[in-house]
């Protein structure tokens, strides 16, 4: 995942909020003055933070949106009070801030915690000589992300369940391998995952043979969840 900007949080906001992907100032002020209030506030930063208070100005009909939109235009940078907490903006606006300040965050923290991942990672792919080819084929994954997870450590093109996933293949990995060549040997029929992700699932059972408690879905977590 990238690096959340606040444009990028109020483009999140403005469309979970109005229920649409479009961001046309003129159809989202419409939105705002009509049955959707909770769209003000993001709207009148999105238009600041975008150079479009302007647009917006011209496309809104309400009075005290119009005075509100035009007294933003006197404020100068928008991004520069919010970051201070300029007593100047409203506390509504600062709440839209602080709300984007802890979603951030909360990707940092994620982002930490993928990249010790990584490092673990790192350590059974080199002892078990497991190939990125065979990670994201066995758990159909994207494999543009995956090599530039798994080669660079670049935490931002998967997400935290992902890494979680990875780690988790990986830690049975040793006896998947094993299960595999058995099955190849003693002539064992075919099978298919049972599901998409399902890579726990041994793909060669010889009659007779159970599938070992290593290759079952639910292994321990290196961090739980938050």
């Amino acid at each position: 995942m990238r690096k959340l900007t606040f444009v990028g949080f109020l483009v999140r906001s403005l469309r979970e909020l109005s229920g649409q992907d479009s961001l046309r100032i003129s159809w989202l002020a419409r939105q705002a003055e009509a049955e959707n209030s909770r769209l003000r506030e993001p709207l009148l930063l999105y238009a600041a933070m975008t150079g479009s208070l302007n647009i917006l100005l011209a496309a809104l009909r309400d009075d005290a949106l119009k005075a509100e939109c035009a007294r933003l235009l006197t404020l100068g940078n928008i991004a520069a009070l919010l970051r201070g907490g300029d007593r100047r903006l409203p506390e509504s606006y600062r709440g839209v801030y602080q709300s984007y300040q802890g979603v951030r965050d909360r990707q940092a923290d994620d982002d930490r915690v993928k990249q010790l991942l990584w490092q673990r990672i790192k350590e059974f792919q080199g002892k078990k000589r497991v190939s990125n080819y065979r990670v994201y084929t066995d758990l159909q994954l994207n494999p543009g992300n995956m090599n530039a997870f798994l080669t660079h450590g670049d935490v931002s093109k998967i997400s935290l369940s992902t890494a979680r996933k990875v780690l988790r293949y990986l830690e049975a990995s040793g006896s998947y391998a094993k299960l595999r060549r058995t099955g190849a040997r003693s002539g064992a029929q075919h099978r298919k995952p049972q599901q998409r992700g399902d890579y726990t699932r041994a793909r060669h059972i010889g009659p007779g043979e159970s599938e070992p408690a290593a290759l079952q879905w639910e292994l321990p977590l290196l961090f739980e969840p938050a």
